[in-house]
């Protein structure tokens, strides 16, 4: 099934969360993460205040797309608490506006691309984030401490 905003709203359910797709930039909107959601003229009605507000946007292929605004609006404060991210897509932190996003949320830590990132690097990429995230404590068993949210960039070979 492909991802959709209403799927990302609902990301505080999740320890790790792993974004693997598209992703854009533009100085208007900062970096953007693609949806596998269609862009309709039906689906434009039914978010219209989100697409006037720039949480929403209309890909040129078609598809919709979330900002960092989609994700302060809809994820509660602290749902994100201690949850681990990773952005695998390209532009994900060409600045840091969408990962403040997930930190300003709760994330302990958000992985992500300041450019253009190709396959075999992000399945690599990938593949570390799973190794690392299959060593970390199940979020029951951790300690109720806060901890400072930290954001890590990684940039393509």
């Amino acid at each position: 099934a492909a991802v959709t905003p209403e799927i990302l709203k609902k990301l505080g359910d999740y320890d790790v969360i792993v974004f693997e797709g598209h992703g854009g930039y533009s100085s208007a909107t900062h970096a953007f993460l693609i949806t596998g959601q269609a862009y309709t003229d039906d689906y434009y009605s039914a978010n219209l205040a989100d697409f006037q507000n720039g949480n929403l946007i209309a890909t040129t292929d078609g598809r919709v797309a979330v900002t960092a605004g989609f994700f302060e609006k809809y994820l509660p404060a602290d749902s994100l608490d201690g949850a681990l991210v990773y952005l695998a897509t390209c532009n994900s932190c060409r600045d840091r506006v969408l990962v403040d996003a997930f930190l300003n949320k709760g994330a302990q830590a958000v992985y992500a691309n300041d450019g253009t990132i190709y396959t075999v690097y992000n399945y690599a990429m990938l593949e570390r984030f799973a190794a690392k995230t299959a060593r970390s404590t199940p979020r029951a068993a951790r300690s109720t401490t806060r901890r400072r949210p930290t954001a890590i960039w990684t940039t393509s070979p």
